[in-house]
């Protein structure tokens, strides 16, 4: 069929669906319904297919994920085949590296937009980028979050669905230095990489440790560049204020208590709000999301750059803004109306089977090479025990012409007992352990002033007014 006659064949399917719904005197045609529903996901690690798969509890779990008009995803994984490239020096040991094909499972899963800014985004450098954003584009899926120049990794990326037009701005504060995107210019045509999110540090000591590090910085100010600042990270010279002192490469000021501050650099935060404004403007919807391991304190407390950060993504017109990396449950906020959840914790997680994931673990982690499994002693080094990590919600939100009106998050086991060609494979959770995970995010949610109650095997977020 050429392109005349499928436009004058589309075009008598689209009238005849018109006569066939006569609308009432006066009405216009709506081109969208008037709610539309989104799901959303956290990590996905995907080294086996699914497809196959008959377990109801899974199958359950993909139609909640396809009955969306749109689903989103995070995708923490090279899609490249490790073949045809090699791998970066300083991830080498834990590259994540997927068949390409996993890329048609994802949409075959129901994912419609994925963010693809993450701390594995480089992991088989920029031909395993480009080849990611290409095998998902081959399958369908939208995809933001990285790109060919930081021009193009901080765009935002668009998905039609049945509910309308769906925006998403994704980006990364956890990364390698060498995955950072860079502009391009007129005579230079950029560096691929990912949108970065980068965070300044400050340590704030008490007035007597302060004058200390002020005096000690005076001393050593005189004997000028120490060292090569780029590769021991000392600085060239300290710097002492009245307010602060630079030292080492760290920056520490006064204050009654000894704490970590953290602020989200303001070149990154405006490039990403000006993204969200894009965004706003061109889409009904719009997602931010973004990779961030960094916590604060314990392993399911975010760190303090992550609020103010997701605050002025909303404040820039967000509609919804999702987090990933830690591979646990974080809190959930509802601002202005808006769902923040700060972390979804992983959907696959099917690390052990990562085809880099073997003997190299050994040396990444100091193991002993008797180890019979190397992929089950990195558990016991680089992940917490018990069940968090295992455990996850994938919420669905459903939106009106004035935002948020529902927020239903669906429990999700994936296997912590299984065995390891099983594990990692997300199922709707059932009984006891679907109400212990709500009760977790519930327990997560209350410092943000926000109530997830529990009920139907489900849990329900308050978000419209």
């Amino acid at each position: 069929m050429n392109r005349r006659e499928f436009l004058a064949a589309t075009g008598g399917a689209m009238a005849a669906a018109a006569v066939s719904r006569p609308l009432a005197a006066g009405a216009a045609t709506p081109i969208v319904p008037d709610t539309m529903t989104l799901a959303a996901t956290g990590d996905c690690i995907l080294t086996r297919r699914v497809s196959e798969l008959k377990d109801a509890r899974f199958l359950r779990l993909v139609d909640v994920v396809r009955g969306a008009d749109c689903a989103y995803g995070n995708c923490e994984m090279v899609l490249a085949d490790p073949r045809d490239g090699y791998p970066m020096a300083e991830g080498a040991a834990l590259s994540v590296v997927s068949d390409p094909k996993m890329a048609a499972e994802l949409a075959w899963c129901g994912f419609d937009v994925m963010g693809t800014a993450n701390n594995h985004s480089l992991d088989y450098g920029q031909p395993g980028l480009v080849s990611t954003r290409a095998r998902l584009a081959e399958a369908g899926i939208a995809a933001a979050g990285t790109g060919l120049s930081l021009q193009e990794a901080s765009a935002p990326a668009y998905v039609e669905t049945p509910g309308g037009r769906v925006a998403l701005v994704n980006c990364a504060s956890t990364f390698h230095p060498y995955a950072v995107a860079a502009l391009s210019r007129a005579d230079f045509k950029g560096i691929p990489g990912l949108n970065p999110v980068r965070v300044r540090y400050r340590y704030q000591v008490d007035r007597t440790a302060f004058d200390a590090l002020a005096r000690a910085g005076q001393a050593l100010k005189p004997l000028g560049p120490v060292g090569d600042q780029f590769i021991t990270g000392l600085s060239p010279n300290p710097q002492v204020a009245a307010d602060q002192v630079s030292l080492f490469g760290n920056t520490f000021v006064p204050g009654a208590t000894t704490d970590v501050l953290a602020e989200v650099v303001p070149e990154d935060l405006t490039r990403i709000t000006d993204a969200v404004k894009v965004a706003r403007r061109n889409a009904r919807l719009v997602i931010v999301s973004i990779h961030a391991h960094e916590v604060y304190r314990t392993l399911e407390t975010p760190d303090r750059f992550l609020q103010p950060f997701a605050r002025a993504c909303i404040e820039a017109g967000a509609d919804a803004f999702f987090g990933a990396g830690a591979h646990v449950l974080w809190g959930i906020e509802v601002y202005r109306g808006r769902p923040i959840c700060y972390g979804l914790g992983d959907l696959f997680f099917q690390y052990q089977t990562v085809r880099a994931f073997a003997s190299d673990v050994y040396q990444a982690f100091g193991l002993d090479p008797q180890t019979p499994d190397p992929t089950e002693a990195s558990d016991r080094v680089a992940l917490p025990p018990g069940p968090a990590l295992w455990q996850t919600v994938v919420p669905v939100i459903t939106y009106g012409a004035r935002g948020a009106l529902k927020m239903v998050l669906h429990p999700v086991t994936l296997g912590v007992d299984e065995p390891r060609y099983q594990r990692g494979t997300p199922r709707l959770a059932e009984g006891t352990e679907a109400e212990a995970i709500i009760a977790r995010v519930g327990t997560l949610s209350r410092p943000y002033g926000t109530t997830v109650t529990f009920a139907g095997g489900v849990g329900e977020v308050q978000v419209g007014g």
